[in-house]
């Protein structure tokens, strides 16, 4: 039987956690944020709570008092998470704060195409790991009943903004940008590429980024804290360069590097 860890409390994961009253259960008040493990060990763990932290804090929502480091050893050990890729989740409301684990394997895929929408998400909201995740997840599944892998949100001006699941990076030579905006949310395993960018000789930044520029860059990456990153190989109609195999291959493994 898997085991959640909810309060710092281990639990049975079938056991009943949510009440009627609960505010993220009834308006999808709270915070989120999911976490690569491999062989038992969270990556990028600080950088994440840190972004949960900056939320609660705007958004006025209370977090429980949580020995991370320990909750997550605990929790990885009796799901028996110790060997291998696991999927962290950590979910937390005014009244709970629960942390889930499971196995992960990674998706093998070559790369990406995406169909372009209009953000659905609130401004106001868009920077934080809500859990008023519903208009993502429908516009997410819309894509992919049109055979799409993913979708591409943009503003109400055109400029690309991010995923449904992932944010975006575009190179063009030995220069990488990501969408200049703050309604979108800042990526944890964005920003670490862009550390990894920067030792390769990279210069990083942002720039406004419109649908019908894309076919001049080099490339165009999602970045995910599960996946890595994933090359787009495609716009809607409009098809993209691709990176190279092992520009993708040498920044994964940079990223995933064993702990």
């Amino acid at each position: 039987m898997t085991h959640i860890s909810i309060n710092n409390t281990l639990k049975p994961s079938n056991a009943p956690i949510i009440l009627s009253e609960n505010l993220g259960f009834q308006y999808g008040i709270g915070l989120f944020e999911t976490i690569r493990c491999q062989y038992g060990a969270p990556l990028y763990l600080t950088e994440h709570l840190k972004r949960l932290y900056n939320s609660a804090e705007k958004l006025s929502i209370r977090l429980h008092t949580v020995d991370w480091e320990t909750a997550i050893i605990q929790l990885i050990k009796i799901n028996d998470l110790l060997d291998g890729i696991a999927k962290l989740k950590i979910i937390c409301t005014n009244e709970n704060t629960i942390i889930t684990a499971e196995k992960f394997t990674p998706v093998t895929c070559d790369s990406f195409s995406l169909s372009s929408a209009l953000h659905p998400g609130s401004i106001y909201l868009r920077q934080h790991k809500t859990l008023c995740y519903w208009p993502y997840i429908i516009a997410r599944q819309q894509a992919m009943a049109k055979s799409f892998d993913d979708v591409l949100f943009t503003d109400n001006k055109g400029h690309i903004l991010e995923s449904s699941i992932a944010n975006i990076i575009a190179i063009k030579g030995l220069n990488a940008f990501i969408p200049k905006s703050s309604h979108r949310l800042c990526g944890i395993t964005e920003k670490m590429v862009f550390r990894i960018l920067i030792k390769k000789g990279y210069s990083c930044s942002e720039e406004d980024i419109k649908i019908d520029d894309l076919p001049e860059y080099d490339g165009l990456i999602l970045s995910n804290s599960l996946r890595g990153i994933i090359p787009i190989n495609k716009i809607n109609n409009i098809s993209l360069n691709c990176l190279p195999d092992d520009f993708i291959t040498s920044i994964n493994k940079k990223l995933f590097k064993n702990p």
